[in-house]
């Protein structure tokens, strides 16, 4: 499919809007479809005007697509630049990024190559890796004529346990998030412990309004 089932798509907002939102950051979208994350990252996640009247100076996001019919003219609004090919053969001759979304790709690789592929995303992430991807066997063939969407592997939550991800799961669907900077994996563990978040949720509030109290 070019685009995928949206269960995760205030999860993974949510958890982004923590380590980039306002500030400047590099962020890769490894097989793009139709630009979904690129596009939701440009209106949420940077400052200025989005698509509208010039893009944000602060985000900048790059893609990678194997399949060129996907890259529309939409790429040219949201994207700052497009790597076109495989992203086996693309990704490792690329320098880091802040975060690296993989959005359904490791299920259309055979396994050991995805798990080879998987290493290069978490290397090539500074703060964060995101991948989201089906849980268990989700037999799919090739559709609208594109090759790459044929599923070739099937993974679980316990494929990523070494990485010290975290992973939440919407019916077959999942989302798996690799914390890498000592920022994300305190929000990890924020997301780990909803009760302990809300704590410190309720401690900064209070916070701002005795700031606001003493002006």
């Amino acid at each position: 499919m070019a685009t995928s089932p949206y269960d995760d798509t205030v999860l993974v907002l949510d958890f982004l809007a923590e380590l980039i939102f306002h500030k400047k950051a590099r962020v890769l979208d490894v097989g793009a479809g139709f630009g979904r994350w690129g596009y939701l990252l440009r209106c949420h996640m940077g400052e200025g005007e989005s698509l509208t009247v010039r893009r944000e100076q602060n985000l900048r996001i790059e893609a990678i697509e194997a399949f060129e019919t996907n890259v529309t003219p939409i790429y040219d609004c949201i994207y700052d630049h497009t790597h076109v090919g495989d992203v086996c053969d693309v990704l490792p001759t690329l320098s880091k990024y802040d975060v690296v979304i993989a959005g359904h790709v490791l299920e259309h690789v055979d396994k050991e190559t995805g798990r080879e592929l998987l290493r290069e995303i978490v290397a090539h992430s500074v703060l964060a890796a995101v991948i989201c991807l089906p849980f268990g066997d989700w037999p799919q063939g090739e559709v609208y004529g594109n090759p790459y969407e044929v599923h070739r592997a099937t993974w679980e939550a316990s494929d990523f346990a070494s990485y010290g991800s975290y992973c939440r799961r919407y019916g077959r669907q999942g989302v798996v998030i690799v914390p890498i900077s000592r920022e994300a994996k305190w929000h990890v563990e924020m997301m780990r412990n909803p009760l302990r978040r809300c704590f410190f949720r309720i401690v900064d509030t209070l916070r701002d309004r005795f700031k606001g109290s003493e002006r």
